[in-house]
């Protein structure tokens, strides 16, 4: 669903909180749909359909963010723990700003937030450049998310519904400091 406010989006995510995983997209959009000629109609199973969420329709963001997954993948952290452990290690050496800590129900999601929009071209070069910096210091984050302009993370005060009988709630941990953008 594409909302014209953030209260609309906030109001739709208090609803469906208790019933379905609820995501939100980390950049803003530059229209409501956009046709997409590859795309499979899911009704009549024809090319062609509208579209949302795609990385040449994406507009701008006020954040760069990383998400750290826990599991037994070695790619992962053992524990929420190990992930925040690892972020905090991350910040020590790099001198970045703290960033808003969420726990996704599983995993972490780390968003530094800027003061002003990012148009998305240039934020694409920040994501590059903040995924070679997590890689060079050895963070277990997910490397395609970090770059992925499309991509949507979940949203705090909803649950995590992967196991249905045992929905874990997605909280913010600490609040971050918002970042001036360099000019």
């Amino acid at each position: 669903k594409v909302f014209t406010t953030i209260s609309e989006a906030v109001t739709h995510g208090h609803e469906m909180q208790h019933t379905a995983d609820t995501y939100f997209a980390i950049l803003s959009l530059k229209d409501a749909q956009v046709w997409d000629p590859n795309k499979t109609d899911y009704k009549t199973g024809l090319k062609g359909a509208f579209a949302v969420r795609t990385q040449e329709h994406m507009l701008a963001s006020k954040c760069l963010f990383a998400d750290l997954d826990v599991g037994a993948d070695a790619a992962k952290y053992p524990t929420q723990r190990d992930a925040l452990l690892a972020l905090v290690g991350f910040l020590q050496t790099t001198l970045l700003p703290m960033p808003t800590l969420v726990s996704s129900g599983g995993g972490v999601h780390a968003y530094w937030h800027f003061d002003t929009e990012m148009p998305a071209p240039e934020w694409r070069d920040f994501a590059f450049s903040m995924r070679q910096l997590e890689e060079a210091a050895g963070l277990k984050v997910d490397p395609t998310r970090t770059i992925d302009t499309s991509s949507v993370l979940r949203v705090p005060e909803t649950f995590n519904w992967k196991d249905r009988s045992n929905p874990r709630p997605v909280k913010v941990l600490q609040e971050g400091v918002v970042t001036p953008l360099p000019v």
